[in-house]
């Protein structure tokens, strides 16, 4: 009796209705609500997906805009005829049409621990000692590291302290990154400065990384393995090292400053680091598309940049459709000369411009 009136009281009664009848009954709504609940969290579920999905769409949609806002008026030697703000030029007889599927990234290395605590003395907030070119084709994935040499001469606006411009100084481009406050304006002066060297081509963003950064990105990846190209300090030409925290630093770093083509060497060796470190990336990356926006957060700490999420994404995209990108380095073509102070490169001006052109242009043929 005790039995039944708990089943009464908890099933409910349904009149006219057995215990057995009421318990379908009862079964039947709480599948019903089963039913509902799963079909709730279906739903959210699906929602959450579609949005992350409009999200990512819209960060990649926004990227590419970004990235390929190519709208400077590009210029040229003076035996090249220049049509449409430099989206045409005419040289050696053959007409070239700008690629407007290029975008630019400017790497900069810079000789601080820290972006922090600028000085406000004019010329003293650090120097880009690295300077890449990073100039990809987003349409077929063919990406071209520009390396320039820190000693290049070259036009680099000169501000004051207070942010003023004072003038303009042909002088080391690596001393752009100087005249500013340490961060952002440095940044963008020495953005000019290399667009300038490069006859104005669209630079469309940036990214400095400090000392500290260099070990912390290549920790993050798990350390990169390298063929060192020259004899210099504990590295010995032709051997093999796994470099791992401050070894990273010493062998991009390292130059010998009693020799005139220190500089030149070094570039070598930073060559021979990037192309390891970005197949690593890519190796990860194709495992794992979160990679590249994971070793962005891991350099926020040691870094100045105007990339964003929707370049990042845009980028992450755009790598893995094309399986990777297709790389390769090469350096602004000149040569070096012993300054009165400082070692100084000039570039050789015929063979720079064949570089732009094939880099950033195509042959038009109407």
């Amino acid at each position: 009796v005790v039995g039944f009136a708990d089943d009464a009281f908890q099933i409910g009664d349904v009149a006219g209705g057995t215990v057995e009848e009421n318990r379908i009954v009862n079964k039947k709504r709480r599948f019903k609500k089963l039913q509902i609940v799963i079909l709730t969290i279906i739903i959210t579920i699906l929602s959450l997906v579609l949005f992350s999905i409009v999200l990512l769409v819209c960060f990649i949609y926004n990227g590419s805009k970004e990235l390929l806002d190519n709208t400077n008026i590009i210029s040229a030697p003076s035996n090249v005829v220049v049509q449409n703000g430099g989206q045409y030029v005419v040289y050696n007889g053959q007409t070239y049409e700008f690629n407007k599927n290029m975008t630019s990234i400017l790497c900069m290395g810079i000789d601080k621990n820290s972006f922090d605590g600028a000085s406000d003395i004019k010329g003293e907030n650090g120097q880009a000692d690295v300077l890449i070119l990073v100039a990809m084709d987003t349409s077929t994935g063919e990406t071209k590291l520009i390396n320039i040499s820190r000693d290049t001469m070259t036009d680099v606006a000169v501000y004051s302290a207070s942010g003023y411009y004072v003038e303009t100084v042909n002088e080391q481009i690596c001393l752009s990154f100087a005249y500013g406050d340490g961060k952002e304006s440095s940044c963008a002066n020495t953005v000019t400065a290399v667009e300038r060297l490069f006859y104005n081509i669209p630079i469309n963003s940036y990214f400095a990384l400090d000392l500290d950064g260099i070990s912390a990105l290549n920790d993050a990846v798990g350390g990169v393995d390298v063929v060192s190209p020259e004899t210099i300090g504990d590295f010995k030409e032709g051997e093999s090292y796994h470099l791992e925290g401050q070894n990273a630093e010493t062998f991009v770093r390292s130059r010998d400053m009693e020799s005139v083509d220190a500089n030149s060497k070094r570039m070598q060796r930073q060559q021979v680091y990037l192309d390891s470190f970005m197949n690593t990336v890519l190796a990860q990356t194709k495992n794992d598309i979160t990679t590249p926006v994971s070793l962005f957060n891991a350099s926020a700490p040691y870094s100045c940049t105007n990339l964003n999420p929707s370049k990042i994404c845009y980028l992450s995209q755009n790598m893995l459709s094309h399986n990777g990108m297709n790389m390769t380095m090469v350096s602004v073509p000149g040569e070096l000369k012993k300054g009165e102070v400082y070692t100084e490169f000039y570039v050789n001006e015929d063979e720079f411009y064949k570089l732009i052109l094939d880099t950033y242009y195509k042959p038009y043929n109407g």
